[in-house]
């Protein structure tokens, strides 16, 4: 069953089907579209490596990005279908969530929303889905601010949810019509407020970001 929304919709009850393992990496990894239609870059993840003892909705499979005229989509799978009402165990207290950090420019570290302020990460944006206890939402946060003294920005987006398949559409100005930038796929728990320290842990990534296309 697929479920779509608009930035922040409530979910209707879903009905998990089991999915073997190899057949959702060949579905995520068999793009839509032409070579010569879009841009795409793919990464893959071992099975059964998610920390804290997840469960396996938070054990990334592979992951995908696609520009397509002006829009780019970002992708995940996981290896089991997500439900509708996530677990909330520690260190999720505050947040579970599914994400793609991008590093738009290898030079600039902005630090602060959503790691401390004074903190530097190499991410210039995040797309991510969350859920927090409440509902599932997803958004875009612009980091980019922070280096001029700013406030990071916060845009929600629509999303779709698919069984363990995840995906967020975005306009390619959103971000600033990159030609290449580094991402990296990860899926989380946040423990504490944004901006606080030691928030956030990584549940599952791949080691580091990878090119775009």
């Amino acid at each position: 069953m697929s479920v779509s929304s608009q930035p922040r919709s409530s979910w209707r009850e879903l009905r998990f089907v089991s999915m073997a393992v190899v057949s959702v990496i060949v579905s995520l990894l068999m793009p839509s579209l032409s070579a010569s239609a879009a841009r795409v870059s793919v990464v893959t993840d071992p099975v059964g490596d998610a920390l804290f003892s997840a469960p396996s909705y938070l054990d990334l499979v592979g992951a995908r990005v696609t520009k397509s005229g002006q829009t780019f989509s970002f992708e995940m799978t996981v290896a089991e279908p997500i439900p509708a009402t996530p677990s909330a165990s520690p260190p999720a207290s505050a947040q579970t969530g599914w994400a793609w950090p991008l590093d738009t420019d290898s030079s600039t570290f902005p630090a602060g929303t959503p790691v401390a302020p004074g903190t530097g990460a190499p991410a210039e944006l995040i797309v991510a889905v969350v859920w927090d206890s409440s509902g599932f939402s997803a958004s875009l946060n612009d980091r980019r601010p922070l280096l001029t003294g700013g406030d990071a920005v916060l845009t929600p987006l629509p999303f779709t949810i698919s069984g363990g398949q995840l995906r967020v559409d975005i306009r390619a100005s959103a971000i600033g019509d990159p030609s290449t930038f580094g991402w990296r796929p990860v899926t989380f728990y946040w423990s504490a407020p944004f901006g606080s320290n030691n928030g956030n842990h990584f549940v599952d990534s791949v080691p580091d970001y990878v090119p775009f296309p």
